[in-house]
Formats: C-alpha cells, structure tokens, sequence
C-alpha cells in the first residue's frame, strides 16, 4: 500500500489558476473516478487542492500521477507530489498546525480537515492519518502558542485598514455574505469600525450578525446607496459567479469624493479583475489582501517534493 499527494496551493499558485481548478472540480473528480483501484479523497479550500490516494504499490501511483498532471497540465504542472506514509503525514501535520496557512496558525484549516475527514465515505487508512496528523498539529499549536483567536483573516485585515485609515471617524465596512469569514468579521470588529452586512438572499443570518457586531443589516440590493459613503467593502460571498463588475462601481466611484477600497476574500472571485481600471476604486483579491504585495510577482519559486 502506497499513500500519495498531488496539489497546488497558494505558495505556487495564483488566485486565476486555484479559481480555474474549482471550476474544473467535477471533471477532476471524473477523471479519479476511473481509477477505482485507488482510493481517493480531495481536499479543497479557497488556498488549496490537494488530491490524496492510496494504491497497490507505488508504480501504481506514480502511474496515477502522472497520467493526471498530463490530462491537467494546464493546472498541475507545478504541482506538488509526496509520496510515503510519513510524507504524507508530515504534511497534514503542518497543514494541522497552519504552518502551510497563508497566516500562520490560522484555526480554520484544523477544523476544515476535521470535518473533511469525517465524512462516512471516507478512506480508512488516510483517515487514521488525517486523525493521527490532527494530535500532533494540536500539540505543535498548544507549544508554540499558535492557537491564538487573531490569528484569523478578519484580525489581520482589520490591524491594516485601522493602521492605514487617515481620519478619526468610524471605518465604514460593508460586508456581502454571510459565510465563515462574515462571521469571524462580525466577532472579531475593533473599536473604531462599523460594519453593514448585506445579504443577497440569507438576511436573517445578516441580522444576526449585525446584532453581534452591533452593526446594521440590509438586503444587497441597497448595497450601491452605502457604497456612496462606506470606506471599504468586503466581499466574502460562496456564489459561484461574479457577483460585481466593472459597470457596477462606475457610477458610484463618480459620486464618491474618496477612494474606495474593496477586497475580495472569495475563491471563486466575487469581483470582476477588470473593476481595477475604475478611477477612485482599489481592489484586492485575497492573496494580495493578506499578503499586501504583487501576487503575480509570488510565483517564481519551484515546488517542493518529498
């Protein structure tokens, strides 16, 4: 039995290729299908896609590999792959601790390969792994003290808005969607913010985090009458289209006497690349929101392999 790992992630790949695999998602899992001798269990979040597999031999899984970074070259060509039971391990214990995180020991990824693990179907010997990787992440983050609540997208994001913001009014954030990071928004809110969450369809939801946040709710079809005053708009939404273009800000960027920020937190992208040609907007994906630097400029370092 040979344990293997084929994946891309944030440190190798840019925001346009990891959007391109979730749209390429069903015909991946297609494609792994047909080799039913291989089990299989994919791991997919808005900084990753990591395909694991157990085979006969490895042979038999360098053969897999290799026949799916041919069909998928246009996505997997630098790829990471590991192949071992203690590679593998090794691995999912750093994914574990958040050492592979985009922040540091960030806590969402330990209860995502918790839950992710835990599905009924889900292979029995990687799940002993994933669950033996889980142990000792915990007690890396427990020793290192990486369990620490501000380690988080929504802490960061707002130690840079509040250490850039030029005025001494409240900040001003709109926020569309009410998923994972509208709520780590709505708990973790500074002092000197006010946040508006606006809601396509969920706005009980809106509401509910309005009330933590003692903030405000509305539906996201009055989102273009805050824009015209708010300081920042934070997409996080789970659509699975773009849910703004260019024509959207046009008009308000026009009425507007101050820059508007804009990041856009979502994988799939909840804002169209091109709204960065409007005058009076500044728009950040999520790498570049977290990372503050030119996210095409990243991806020069080669893979790394086990």
């Amino acid at each position: 039995m040979t344990f293997y790992l084929i994946g891309i992630d944030h440190k190798i790949a840019p925001i346009d290729i990891r959007e391109a695999v979730y749209w390429k998602r069903e015909k991946i899992a297609e494609f792994w299908a047909d080799y039913t001798a291989c089990r299989i269990a994919v791991f997919s979040t808005c900084n990753r896609m990591e395909i694991y597999g157990i085979a006969k031999n490895t042979p038999e899984a360098k053969e897999a590999v290799s026949i799916f970074k041919k069909r998928f070259s246009e996505y997997f060509a630098d790829s990471y792959i590991i192949y071992g039971e203690k590679n593998i391990f090794r691995h999912l214990v750093r994914l574990a601790a958040g050492l592979e995180s985009q922040i540091k020991g960030e806590l969402q990824i330990f209860s995502q390969l918790g839950t992710w693990a835990g599905r009924e179907d889900f292979p029995q010997a990687l799940g002993r792994l994933v669950h033996e990787a889980l142990l000792a992440g915990l007690e890396i983050r427990t020793r290192a003290s990486l369990n620490r609540p501000e380690n988080n997208i929504a802490a960061l994001l707002y130690k840079n808005l509040l250490e850039h913001n030029q005025s001494d009014n409240l900040l001003n954030i709109a926020v569309v969607g009410t998923g994972k990071i509208a709520e780590l928004l709505a708990h973790y809110k500074p002092q000197g913010t006010r946040l508006y969450f606006a809601a396509h369809k969920n706005i009980i939801k809106a509401q509910e985090l309005a009330r933590i946040s003692q903030g405000t709710a509305l539906w996201l079809k009055e989102l273009p009458g805050l824009l015209l005053n708010a300081d920042v708009l934070i997409s996080a939404s789970s659509c699975p289209h773009m849910v703004f273009n260019k024509n959207y800000f046009l008009k308000i960027a026009a009425l507007r006497d101050r820059e508007l920020y804009i990041y856009d937190l979502a994988v799939p992208r909840n804002v169209s690349p091109d709204v960065k040609s409007v005058n009076g907007v500044i728009l950040k994906n999520i790498d570049e929101a977290i990372l503050n630097v030119d996210y095409k400029s990243r991806y020069k370092t080669q893979p790394v392999s086990y």
